[in-house]
């Protein structure tokens, strides 16, 4: 089915002004009120707007009188965490702030919110999480200096959000973004939005295909094929990765520093691979892959990315330590080496930057940084899940083999 309609409604940018600082303050006040109706897009300092959108709204309010009274107008402020905001400190900073303030509206159609249940707070702010990490990546902002709140409006007719977002150390002076950022950031939206949405039809998809191929028919057969079909898709492609750890200004000055020395002691030409590179090179990326391994966060999945791996060995060798040690070894070894070649890639951009003044000037190294610290969070968290799929897959069939015997033996 195609996609209905999610699309930012109005994007705006607010200058380091007083009168736009008192804007931004007004802003928050006006999407955090309660009890009261939403005209959209319309900002509470355009006054005519608002009395127009008012006459038209109130035309229409026989229609979702009943919607006015069942749902409240403003789901208070977030962000990246689970808590509640303070919406005054929230505005104390606005009101204070020195750089760039951008806004966005985010809305849905309301019976395509409701197709793909997409209409609580906690699923928007999912969305906007996912989102707003591939945004600052994208408008080249660092993490750890990106902040972004918003308020979920479960209005009939259109959900929708309000977001802003700034730099907390204003380093971007130009507000108005390319038509390439512009387009960026709505691709964002919608694959986060949708991203569930699609998962489902993939498995579907999927489904189908072997369902018409196999002859399936019972209702029974249908379950059990799709409940198969997914750990099998899991098994070859992973699950879905979840955000990243957020990578702090220490992790990000550790991280910029050796990339720099690494950068230095590459080849100036050449394949940029793991196992072609000297042998001094390959202790360095994978050091600083064992460091990234060692990060919280990342720690957590690489132990349960190598207990899904114990699993599997011991199935096969559950009465010889040695060999099961030594496949160990080589499993974290492999995990190592992934991030390591991710390692050497940033590497090489960096040492880009140094010698090419065009390449310096579309991207940064906190760009870099973060692109890399997103990518190696996927792979892990990939491996580790198609690992634990894989064992879940293997656990099963040996479970119907040892049936099988036991009914031959009978």
């Amino acid at each position: 089915m195609a996609v209905l309609a999610p699309f930012m409604q109005k994007f705006s940018y607010y200058l380091p002004t007083s009168n736009n600082q008192a804007k931004n303050v007004a802003n928050i006040r006006y999407i955090t009120r309660a009890e009261a109706v939403d005209y959209g897009e319309i900002e509470p300092e355009d006054s005519e707007k608002v009395g127009i959108a008012k006459n038209e709204f109130e035309q229409e309010q026989v229609i979702h009188a009943k919607y006015m009274h069942e749902r409240p107008r403003s789901s208070g402020l977030f962000g990246m965490d689970d808590s509640d905001l303070d919406v005054e400190k929230v505005k104390d900073t606005l009101s204070k702030h020195s750089g760039v303030v951008w806004r966005v509206i985010v809305s849905l159609r309301e019976d395509e919110a409701i197709r793909i249940n997409h209409l609580d707070r906690s699923d928007w702010q999912e969305s906007l999480r996912g989102s707003f990490t591939e945004i600052q990546e994208k408008l080249g902002m660092s993490e750890s200096n990106f902040r972004w709140v918003a308020a979920y409006h479960p209005e009939p007719g259109h959900p929708h959000c309000h977001v802003l977002f700034w730099e907390e150390t204003p380093l971007r002076s130009q507000g108005k973004l390319s038509p390439g950022e512009l387009k960026d950031i709505k691709r964002a939206f919608v694959k986060n939005i949708y991203s569930k949405e699609r998962e489902r039809l993939l498995i579907q998809k999927t489904f189908y295909r072997d369902a018409l191929r196999e002859g399936a028919r019972d209702v029974l057969g249908i379950r059990n094929s799709i409940a198969r079909e997914k750990v099998y898709i899991g098994a070859e492609i992973g699950g879905r990765p979840t955000l990243n750890p957020r990578l702090d200004g220490e992790q990000e000055k550790y991280l910029i520093e050796r990339l720099e020395s690494l950068s230095r002691i590459l080849p100036g030409q050449g394949r940029v691979a793991l196992k072609y590179m000297p042998d001094n090179i390959k202790t360095v990326a994978r050091e600083l892959a064992d460091w990234v391994l060692s990060q919280p966060g990342f720690e957590q999945e690489k132990e349960l990315y190598l207990q899904a791996h114990l699993e599997i060995t011991r199935m096969y060798i559950s009465d010889r330590p040695v060999k099961t040690n030594q496949a160990m070894i080589r499993t974290y070894e492999d995990l190592r080496d992934r991030i390591a070649q991710d390692i050497l890639k940033a590497a090489v951009s960096i040492q880009r930057i140094e010698k090419e003044s065009q390449y310096r000037d579309q991207v940064s190294k906190n760009q870099i940084i973060n692109s890399f610290w997103k990518g190696a969070w996927i792979s892990i968290q990939r491996e580790k899940s198609k690992s634990e799929y894989q064992a879940r897959i293997l656990k099963a069939q040996l479970e119907r083999e040892e049936k099988l015997k036991e009914g031959r033996q009978r």
